[in-house]
């Protein structure tokens, strides 16, 4: 990877604020990476938006799709925004919508419910839609129903990891997915939850170890690839290393996993479709392979 003088900028001064994550970091994030998503490394073929695919206002999709190559549908991804449980948008999401897709993977965005009106299991639920969504359609858009993808960020990872490793939201025959990309998930064990997320798990502690994903690794089999950021806050790589550890213990076999050096909790979005190759490549691969 080329490091050029303004992502050397950007490296540098997530170096200088280290392993917070408070309110201003999302903004300061964005003024910094502005200047690097001005000329993108990539576009959509083509984008539709807001395509319903359930009940509430917020049950909305966006497909973005590439230049597919003749008689070969593309892997589908289906990414989930992060927000602490609260907050969020597919529209936060564009530059990851736009790298995938001039990847030549069809990709899908969603928005889902949130609390504190829509509480545990609501987001795996939602995750459960849009597969469902994604299987009745995948094929007329140019994608393998058979080679379909999941993957989240923070609060999006958990939704993720809840559906797959919670067999109750598995609602037909069809494998869960052919994958999932967990990136810096939160509450992979449930217990002492930070009180922002206590709006999506409720108050009462004596029901949070019945929604800890590494109680029910079990269920799933779907091939991991576990990401965490160096300088997300410490609670992230231990819940990463919680899961990554609960996977081998049960199945004799590690996940793939990857800590990303010179990122922080929102860095690791952001830098999609820029020249940064951090993560794009090793996602890319991991979808390919499979």
């Amino acid at each position: 990877m080329t490091m050029t003088p303004e992502m050397m900028k950007v490296f540098n001064r997530i170096r200088e604020i280290g392993k917070v994550f408070d309110k201003d970091l999302p903004e300061e994030m964005g003024k910094l990476y502005a200047p690097l998503l001005t000329n993108p490394a990539g576009r959509a073929a083509k984008l539709v938006k807001d395509i319903v695919y359930g009940t509430d206002k917020r049950n909305i999709l966006d497909v973005y799709s590439g230049n597919s190559l003749p008689g070969a549908p593309a892997p589908v991804l289906v990414f989930f925004h992060g927000g602490g449980f609260i907050s969020g948008d597919k529209s936060f999401c564009r530059n990851i919508g736009h790298y995938f897709a001039s990847n030549n993977i069809l990709t899908v965005i969603p928005s889902y419910r949130l609390a504190p009106e829509f509480k545990w299991p609501c987001g795996a639920e939602d995750v459960a839609g849009v597969l469902k969504w994604v299987r009745l359609n995948a094929g007329d858009l140019g994608g393998d129903p058979e080679r379909i993808f999941l993957m989240g960020h923070s609060a999006g990872a958990s939704h993720v990891a809840t559906y797959l490793y919670f067999d109750e939201f598995h609602i037909d025959s069809a494998k869960p997915a052919s994958g999932a990309i967990l990136m810096s998930g939160a509450h992979y064990d449930a217990k002492n939850i930070s009180c922002q997320c206590l709006a999506y798990y409720g108050d009462d502690e004596s029901l949070h170890p019945g929604m800890s994903i590494i109680n029910n690794i079990k269920n799933s089999e779907v091939p991991v690839f576990i990401m965490y950021a160096e300088f997300d806050p410490l609670e992230f790589d231990y819940q990463s290393i919680l899961l990554f550890n609960a996977i081998f213990d049960h199945y004799g076999d590690s996940p793939f996993i990857k800590r990303i050096c010179n990122h922080n909790h929102i860095s690791e979005i952001m830098q999609f479709n820029t020249a940064d190759q951090s993560i794009g490549p090793d996602i890319l691969s991991f979808i390919n392979g499979r």
